[in-house]
């Protein structure tokens, strides 16, 4: 089962087989997978803030240098603007543009981490860097591409907030981030052989003045995601089997108030 460093993020998001980011859209239903998994790779801004992000604070600047281009500040309405910023898309093919305002936020957010011991200590311990992860999970082919993580097993994953970083553990549960932690603790275990030690999220608010804080996966969330994992391979070799994927269940479903509100006053 390899380990492979340095592929190239395109080669890796081309394989074809399974990741966290491709089953989640199956815990809303068989129909919303499909659907998801014939679409063709997008990057959303968040995505590119968090790709560019990584570069910044996982590779450094040579890894900036070799994968982004920043936007000269030119005025392409003009003859020279638009010869020069023509130069600039030749000079630069291969590459990711971005724009300079990105690449201020990026590196302040790295430079923030950067400043953070906690984080600092452990990502020195990961000599490791964005490793793709390929094995054979219930006879379905898995990968998971790890941010970082050590020689003694300490899974270190990346994450950017909008929010305040006391709001973590609301966006950690809505985005299935357990699902995460349990498919890329089982990427460790099965390709290297031996248990992960631990599985710990940096958190960097996109915000000035770029708060961070590091949270320690505990064994509750990860066997939480430990059963979602196993509930969503189910399905998929189930669906795949029928060669059906439904959507969701058809049937008449009570609608009641949510418990929060339940014995209290709801404001108009």
């Amino acid at each position: 089962m390899p380990e492979i460093h340095n592929l190239p993020e395109a080669d890796y998001h081309a394989d074809p087989a399974l990741s966290c980011s491709k089953l989640k859209p199956l815990s809303k239903s068989p129909a919303h997978f499909l659907h998801a998994l014939e679409q063709p790779h997008t990057t959303t801004p968040a995505m590119a803030l968090g790709s560019l992000l990584h570069s910044a604070a996982l590779e450094g600047p040579a890894s900036i240098a070799r994968h982004y281009a920043v936007t000269p500040q030119v005025d392409r309405r003009t003859k020279a603007g638009k010869a020069e910023y023509a130069e600039f898309l030749e000079t630069s093919e291969g590459k990711t543009i971005v724009t300079a305002e990105q690449m201020e936020l990026a590196e302040g957010m790295a430079a923030a981490i950067a400043e953070n011991a906690t984080a600092t200590k452990l990502l020195e311990q990961c000599a490791t860097r964005e490793t793709s992860f390929f094995w054979q999970a219930d006879d379905v082919r898995m990968k998971a591409r790890l941010d970082a993580c050590s020689p003694d097993g300490i899974i270190v994953d990346l994450k950017t907030i909008g929010t305040p970083i006391d709001q973590f553990q609301r966006q950690a549960y809505n985005l299935q981030y357990h699902l995460q932690a349990a498919i890329y603790s089982e990427a460790y275990r099965e390709v290297r052989g031996t248990e992960p030690e631990a599985f710990v999220f940096i958190v960097v608010e996109s915000a000035p003045p770029h708060g961070v804080a590091c949270f320690l996966a505990s064994a509750e969330l990860i066997g939480a995601g430990d059963t979602l994992f196993g509930e969503l391979l189910d399905t998929y070799k189930a669906c795949t089997k029928k060669g059906e994927w439904p959507g969701y269940p058809d049937e008449l479903r009570m609608l009641d108030l949510p418990a929060w509100a339940k014995g209290g006053r709801i404001n108009d």
